[in-house]
């Protein structure tokens, strides 16, 4: 089956119809069905391309897909600290044998988003060794 290439113009254009056509119709897929035969679409196409305009164009949307982003770079962040805890209990293990390093890494919500704190910690001396926060 051959697939169709459709330029960005065509689709905004495509997708702009049936906004404009809302009034007319009882429904937005009402007014998709009546208008994508009349140029050349399927309502199946069609509504796919008026979902992702309207997910890109309203803003809790927008906000919605900002907190996916963030909390993406977050998880992968996770991973790098638990990798680096890894690396620094294993360090301190090689190094002195009669201390436990213990490593432990949080994240606080703050009003200006989310900070990380890590701490490493000399459980024989009860003492903090460091303290990192980003």
């Amino acid at each position: 089956m051959k697939t169709r290439n459709y330029t960005p113009e065509m689709k905004e254009r495509a997708v702009r119809m049936p906004i404009e056509a809302k009034d007319d119709y009882p429904s937005t897929w009402s007014s998709i069905k009546a208008i994508a035969p009349k140029i050349g679409y399927t309502p199946e196409t069609l509504q796919s391309w008026h979902k992702k305009h309207i997910d890109k164009t309203i803003p809790a949307n927008i906000q919605a897909q900002s907190q996916a982003e963030r909390i993406k770079e977050f998880e992968r962040e996770n991973r790098e600290l638990k990798q680096d805890n890894k690396i620094i209990k294993k360090a301190a293990g090689l190094e002195a044998q009669a201390e436990i390093w213990v490593a432990d890494f949080t994240y606080i919500k703050t009003t200006s988003g989310w900070m990380y704190t890590t701490f490493i910690i000399d459980v024989f001396a009860r003492a903090i060794g460091a303290l990192e926060g980003f």
